[in-house]
């Protein structure tokens, strides 16, 4: 009984949380539910403990309420542990990618931009909650390499230099093991969906078109075009640089988020 009573619990937590927040209208239903649903180890912890408590009730009494208290109480705080190492990664993965904006290399605000919008494209596409962390941190870091090539004088966006800036950005960021999926995207992020002459690429996997498409949206926006000329300025590339299907998932994202003459 416990454990369908659990997972019930789960689930109705879960839609709760995702019919009160406020940012269902940033992003895609499907994407609130896979990362509600991810969260699940709190819920087991609770059961189990209900559990504990039931089956030795009988036997201790009240003091049945202190041994489930117990196991508990210890995985509580290494939870609270737990979240508060993912927050400073966290903070600490954001800070880097506000180097190069730093440094007048990117323009301000454009990591945290195009992560945001990476994120709901994820969303989109019905990429996994791990899938759609490592590519928000790729767009976080996909500009990381501009710092060095920043003396060479070719780290200026359309002067052909994102192939450099994604494999030194793919380089600085493996050089943190937990960071080597994220590192990949970064590597293929400069890379066309299809070559001319060629089919699509079938090796290139959609998150790393997800942040190639995001970037290029948020910098053409920041360059002073409005959002449908940005979103136009994508299209006309469908036929090798962006894949057609990403920057229809970027369309409906805006399209969620009211942004005008889309």
């Amino acid at each position: 009984m416990l454990i369908p009573a659990g997972g019930a619990w789960h689930l109705v937590s879960s839609g709760a949380r995702i019919g009160w927040t406020v940012m269902r209208q940033r992003f895609a239903a499907g994407l609130l539910w896979r990362t509600a649903l991810s969260e699940w180890p709190p819920f087991v912890v609770l059961v189990t403990a209900g559990a504990l408590y039931g089956l030795t009730r009988e036997a201790m009494g009240w003091w049945a309420v202190l041994l489930a208290a117990l196991p508990y109480a210890y995985t509580h705080v290494a939870f609270t542990r737990l979240a508060t190492t993912a927050a400073t990664y966290e903070q600490t993965i954001r800070a880097l990618g506000r180097v190069p904006e730093a440094g007048g290399l990117a323009l301000p605000g454009h990591a945290e931009r195009t992560a945001d919008l990476a994120v709901a494209m994820g969303g989109e596409l019905g990429l996994s909650p791990a899938e759609t962390h490592r590519v928000e941190h790729a767009a976080l870091l996909a500009d990381i390499g501009r710092v060095v090539l920043a003396g060479s004088g070719a780290h200026r966006v359309g002067e052909g230099a994102e192939p450099e800036v994604a494999k030194w950005g793919s380089a600085i960021v493996a050089e943190a093991p937990a960071l080597q999926r994220v590192a990949t995207i970064v590597a293929q992020s400069a890379r066309p969906y299809r070559r001319p002459g060629e089919e699509r690429d079938s090796g290139l996997p959609a998150s790393a078109q997800v942040v190639k498409v995001a970037a290029a949206y948020d910098q053409a926006v920041g360059e002073g075009l409005e959002p449908v000329d940005a979103l136009e300025v994508l299209h006309r590339g469908v036929a090798y640089d962006y894949d057609p299907v990403i920057v229809a998932a970027l369309r409906r994202v805006l399209l969620r988020r009211g942004c005008p003459g889309i």
